[in-house]
């Protein structure tokens, strides 16, 4: 099968190129914003440094209060309704700029712009368990490199609060124009090859010199007296920082559960934002006691100390992945038995995935499904989340596609779409699993992986739209309208996932041993029946 690119996986849209622009305007001007803000509250507003640095990075209490409000909302309001509502807030806020008078007032317009400069707002998805008020917003597993990434936020807080401050003081303005433009071309240069390399050779290997690069340019920033020295700083925040940010929030998703992906990348921006928000608060404070380059002094220390919670905490439960991805095999591994293998596919909400485990129970033999998904985070740098919502799908939204590009490096444009690499890990896995002896597979297309191997059975289990929709609303707390809508919507992308793999039908019948309506017998009976009827099969 030719796995290249096609017109279904067209990147440069009108979409993906106006969510380019819109994220470039907001994050320039929350740059801006950040850089600019101490001096200017200190020299026209005639703030205090520790009043300055509060109204500097006043904005976390709005992007919190955002994310409280908001959270588990996303889903209800859409996403396209909660952009134009951030949007509106951040224009809002940048008119409400030009008639700040006094440094309360700028900070009140800061914590009202919270909200709009907070980059994650899409991802402010709270869990629908009820596991407490705080699980909502707060994924344990990802807390230990949420706490690290507020130590290391604390060190860019630094910079981006105080160094136009600093460069004055040391006579170093001329430079000083520059300083953030190095810092974007290293940031921009390395990300690909640190990307890459964190694909290839784990976390670790880009995790450890990304603590000790940005340490070192703090290091260099205390005790920096020429221009040069102060844009190496620059390259070294691009390379430290930037390679950091990248690689710890996609440890923050692969540690966490699969169905708590928004969860967790919150949680991640949540301690972020209160280091890059509550740091020049404190800082301010910091400074006049000691000044400018023993605040950057101690918060190298604090880098080099991050490095070794980060091999405490993480760095030292960490696998380094596969080294390579093997193509699909046609053929059945050496290993396959003569065990009869049951494939099941299943519309969402059927009942399909208790109905194989069921199954799989009665005739004493596994069920393979969310092993499949662990399986491939084994073998690949993917996340649970990532596999779970991208294996069934072959068009994933643009604004996905530039989270994932800029969160993973993955190849776009011309290479192996993220779809087609999933597809080829499920056929080695799936042979691989069949190989072993007799099973029960859910989905995957595994009845058109396996259609070459003897001894397969498939099975389609599907259901009237309101009552799969019925369980999909009790099982995850929708609304009847919400859980229709999700119904429909994953149903489409797996009819699609299965058109463009197999160029077959997805819900065609002819394609299966048997098709079942699960609403005639309930989950159990059809599980009964299904099982009777591959006895039969088997005895033919």
């Amino acid at each position: 099968m030719d796995m290249s690119m096609n017109g279904q996986n067209k990147l440069w849209t009108s979409s993906y190129i106006l969510n380019n622009v819109t994220c470039f305007i907001i994050n320039v001007s929350y740059y801006m914003l950040m850089v600019i803000m101490t001096d200017y509250a200190v020299s026209e507003l005639g703030a205090t440094l520790s009043a300055a640095g509060f109204a500097t990075g006043a904005f976390i209490i709005g992007a919190l209060l955002a994310r409280l409000l908001m959270g588990g909302q996303i889903e209800r309001i859409g996403l396209k309704r909660s952009a134009y509502i951030g949007l509106a807030i951040f224009l809002l806020g940048l008119i409400a700029n030009f008639f700040v008078c006094n440094i309360a007032w700028l900070s009140v317009v800061r914590i009202v712009q919270g909200p709009a400069l907070d980059g994650n707002i899409a991802t402010m998805v709270g869990d629908k368990r009820k596991d407490g008020w705080l699980m909502k917003f707060i994924e344990p597993k990802t807390m230990p490199i949420a706490i690290i990434t507020l130590l290391v936020s604390l060190g860019f807080a630094g910079i981006l609060g105080f160094v136009a401050s600093f460069e004055k003081e040391a006579g170093l303005t001329e430079s000083w124009q520059y300083f953030f433009i190095v810092y974007t071309l290293f940031t921009l240069m390395s990300r690909p090859f640190t990307g890459r390399m964190f694909d290839k050779l784990g976390a670790n290997i880009v995790m450890y010199p990304a603590f000790v690069i940005f340490g070192i340019g703090l290091l260099l920033l205390s005790v920096a007296s020429t221009g040069w020295e102060l844009l190496l700083v620059a390259a070294c925040m691009g390379i430290g920082f930037g390679t950091y940010m990248s690689c710890a929030q996609a440890i923050a998703i692969m540690v966490s559960p699969k169905n708590r992906m928004g969860v967790a990348t919150s949680t991640f921006f949540i301690f972020m934002d209160l280091g890059v928000g509550l740091g020049p608060s404190l800082m301010g404070l910091f400074i006049p006691m000691a000044g400018f380059r023993e605040l950057y002094l101690a918060l190298a220390v604090l880098q080099f100390a991050s490095a070794g919670l980060y091999l405490i905490t993480t760095g030292r439960k960490l696998k380094r992945p596969a080294q390579v991805i093997t193509p699909a095999r046609e053929e059945t591994s050496s290993m396959a038995t003569e065990g009869w293998i049951v494939t099941i596919a299943r519309e969402y909400g059927s009942g399909g995935h208790e109905i194989g485990e069921r199954i799989a129970a009665r005739l004493g033999v596994p069920c393979y499904d969310q092993q499949i998904i662990e399986k491939i985070v084994s073998e690949s740098n993917l996340t649970a989340s990532i596999v779970s919502d991208e294996e069934q799908r072959v068009n994933p939204s643009e604004l996905y596609r530039l989270y994932a590009w800029y969160a993973y490096s993955l190849p776009m444009n011309g290479e192996i779409s993220i779809a087609d690499k999933l597809f080829k890990l499920d056929s080695k896995i799936i042979h691989d699993m069949a190989g072993k002896g007799a099973c029960v597979i859910v989905g995957r297309l595994a009845h058109k992986i396996l259609k070459d191997r003897p001894h397969v059975i498939n099975i389609f289990v599907h259901a009237s739209m309101g009552n799969e929709a019925n369980r999909v609303a009790a099982r995850d707390k929708l609304s009847m309208d919400e859980a229709l809508k999700k119904v429909k919507r994953i149903n489409s992308e797996r009819a699609a996932h299965c058109e463009y793999f197999t160029h077959t039908k997805w819900n065609d019948a002819t394609n299966y041993d048997i098709a079942i309506d699960s609403d005639l017998f309930g989950i159990e009976g059809t599980a009964e029946r299904l099982t009777d009827m591959i006895h039969s099969l088997q005895k033919s």
